[in-house]
């Protein structure tokens, strides 16, 4: 699961260079792709301000491959019933 990378968050990441966020979180992508292993990406409204998955990540898992949750409980990922779903149908 990729949760929330989004280009809003990107002024709050203070642990490490974003340059090498952002190629650690497409390198999981797509490893996770190459394997099959499944993935489920997620993120709130883009015109939240959190904003917009990282352009690199949408590049790796197409565009539309997404859950967006729009719910009141999107801060919590699972509480949204398409996220919750995506995550079941991996049957993982």
């Amino acid at each position: 699961m990729l949760v929330d990378f989004a280009v809003g968050f990107a002024n709050i990441i203070r642990s490490h260079d974003l340059r090498e966020h952002i190629t650690n979180i497409t390198g999981l992508a797509k490893t996770a792709k190459l394997y099959g292993s499944g993935l489920v990406v997620t993120n709130g409204e883009s015109s939240r301000p959190s904003g917009p998955l990282y352009p690199e990540v949408i590049e790796v898992v197409g565009e539309g491959a997404t859950v967006v949750r729009t719910s009141t409980s999107s801060f919590n990922s699972f509480l949204d019933p398409a996220f919750a779903e995506a995550v079941r149908a991996q049957n993982r």
